[in-house]
């Protein structure tokens, strides 16, 4: 068996310490060593999913509708914010070509209200995305397939 190099999975770290960790990161933080983002430069961002994560969610009532706040989650992106790290809402209520601009208008507005300013909001992923906020996501160990915090 091989020794654990630089870019290999530090497997003595409990999940809730890589979730601390990805909490914490800034712009210096952040992985840069992907060629194709050294090359062609990509702005890091997190990525934070709108309904369930950010915006309270009881299921879909429309495009346009939005629910409360989740302060934990508000406060976390001010902060971000505030730290001059880039962040995104990442979610796939804007994947319906036809309620696409209801959408973007409602979490733009809602945004506005909750955050003081309005975010980029995307359902694509790109080399930038440095972390991802979501309700429905389960976090998978680099390079291993394994489940964390399972």
């Amino acid at each position: 068996m091989r020794e654990l190099g630089p870019g290999d999975p530090d497997n003595s770290k409990k999940p809730e310490d890589a979730f601390q960790e990805a909490d914490n990161l800034t712009h210096e933080d952040m992985p840069m060593g992907d060629p194709k983002v050294e090359k062609n430069f990509v702005e890091p961002w997190y990525g934070i999913d709108f309904d369930g994560t950010l915006s309270m969610y009881y299921g879909f009532k429309g495009p346009g509708h939005t629910g409360d706040p989740i302060p934990r989650m508000v406060t976390r992106v001010k902060q971000w914010i505030a730290a001059g790290m880039k962040v995104k809402i990442f979610t796939a209520r804007i994947s319906v070509p036809d309620q696409r601009q209801e959408a973007e208008t409602a979490i733009r507005e809602w945004c506005l209200r909750h955050i003081g300013k309005e975010l980029e909001i995307t359902n694509i992923k790109d080399i930038g995305m440095v972390v991802l906020y979501d309700d429905r996501c389960k976090q998978v160990e680099t390079n291993t397939g394994r489940l964390l915090n399972v």
